[in-house]
């Protein structure tokens, strides 16, 4: 970015740290691991200062995204073999799985109303949801084979994502209700 200015940041002590999510205040949010380990733990960024996020009893705990009003969204994994989402809110963790996942549900971005858009796993194939006010809903994607991510939602509730079809893989753009 010519003319800009770029920094760097590593969460301390970390080997790696990836920044996942940012927020209009500039609050960021990922995901660290610390030297020889190969778990992660989430972490928050503000006011330049670190923050770790870690779920009860997790082995990882993955921070996705933060949306305006500081609503944390994520995944933990406890060694079940599945991950579980989960909102961080007021410092509270609430868990999100799809009802119909025999498998992990990750949960991808939250806009400011709390709408919620990821993928759900029933055996190997991802399937996109939707989730506000305590319902899930699919999104469908005609002609696409059954393994779909949705990736982001704005505050107009237009999700973007990935499906497979017949001819590869394609992004696609939806409007919600």
């Amino acid at each position: 970015m010519y003319g800009s200015k770029v920094v760097t940041f590593n969460y301390p002590n970390a080997s790696d740290t990836v920044p996942l999510g940012i927020n209009k205040w500039g609050t960021i949010v990922g995901q660290y691991s610390l030297p020889g380990s190969i778990h992660t733990h989430g972490f928050e960024y503000k006011n330049g200062k670190f923050h770790s996020i870690q779920f009860s009893g997790a082995m990882d705990t993955v921070v996705q995204s933060i949306n305006d009003n500081g609503v944390i969204l994520g995944a933990e994994y406890k060694g079940t073999g599945v991950y579980e989402g989960f909102i961080l809110k007021n410092r509270t963790f609430t868990t999100i799985k799809n009802p119909k996942a025999t498998g992990s549900t990750f949960p991808s971005d939250i806009n400011n109303a709390g709408t919620i858009v990821g993928n759900y796993f029933v055996g190997v194939l991802a399937e996109a949801f939707m989730y506000s006010n305590g319902v899930f809903k699919d999104i469908k994607v005609p002609n696409a084979q059954p393994n779909a991510n949705a990736n982001g939602i704005n505050d107009h509730n237009e999700v973007t994502g990935q499906v497979y079809t017949s001819d590869g893989s394609s992004g696609f753009i939806a409007h919600c209700q």
